[in-house]
C-alpha cells in the first residue's frame, strides 16, 4: 500500500469531523507534519507559517506562551485559515470540567479558534465534556488528544496511567487521539 492508501484507509475509519479534516490536510499536503509553533512572538510565528505552510498539515501552538498574543493572535487564526491549517493548542488542561469549560472560554477563547487542544486525563471524564462543551457554546466541534505518555525525566504519568487513559478516550466521541512517546525519559 502506498502512503495515501493508508492514510486513505485511516480516512475511511474516523467519524469525528476535525480528525477527518487532519487527515484530509494530510492527504492535501501530502505530509503528517505538525509545526510546533513554539516562536516567541506571533509576528514570528506567523512568518514561519508563511515559510513553511506547503510542507505541513496543521499547526500547534502554545498560545499562554506568545508575546503579543493578545494584540496578533487574531493575526495568526488568520493567516491558518487562509493555509487551510488545524490549529491544535497544546494547552494540556488538567482540571475538573467546569474549570476546563471555562478556561476553554475566557481570556484568548480558545473554544472560539482551536480545532483541537490536549488535556491530561487524570482528572476524569469529565474533563473531556467540559472542553466539548466550550465547543458547542461557540457553536463549533472540536477534538480531545488525551496525554496518555510524557517524555519528561521523571515524569509522573506512568505506565499506570496510560491505559486507563486511552480506556477514556475510546468510549468518548470528543477524544481524537493520544500522546504517546517511545522515547526513554530517562535519558
Amino acid at each position: 500500500m502506498t502512503w495515501s492508501e493508508v492514510v486513505g484507509a485511516r480516512r475511511a475509519e474516523v467519524s469525528h469531523p476535525v480528525a477527518s479534516r487532519l487527515i484530509e490536510s494530510i492527504l492535501t499536503k501530502q505530509s503528517a507534519v505538525m509545526l510546533s509553533g513554539d516562536v516567541s512572538s506571533t509576528n514570528e510565528l506567523i512568518k514561519l507559517i508563511e515559510k513553511v505552510h506547503p510542507w505541513i498539515a496543521a499547526i500547534k501552538t502554545h498560545i499562554d506562551c506568545m508575546e503579543g498574543a493578545s494584540d496578533g493572535w487574531e493575526d495568526v487564526i488568520a493567516c491558518c485559515r487562509e493555509k487551510d491549517l488545524p490549529i491544535m493548542e497544546d494547552r494540556k488542561f488538567a482540571d475538573i470540567g467546569a474549570i476546563s469549560y471555562q478556561q476553554m472560554l475566557k481570556g484568548v477563547n480558545i473554544a472560539g479558534w482551536a480545532d483541537v487542544v490536549t488535556a491530561h486525563g487524570v482528572s476524569g471524564p469529565d474533563i473531556i465534556d467540559g472542553i466539548i462543551d466550550a465547543w458547542k457554546g461557540e457553536g463549533r466541534q472540536g477534538g480531545v488528544v488525551l496525554l496518555a505518555q510524557m517524555s519528561s525525566r521523571g515524569n509522573l504519568v506512568e505506565a499506570v496511567l496510560t491505559e486507563p487513559v486511552v480506556e477514556m478516550g475510546v468510549g468518548n466521541p470528543g477524544v481524537i487521539g493520544y500522546i504517546g512517546n517511545g522515547s526513554n525519559p530517562e535519558a
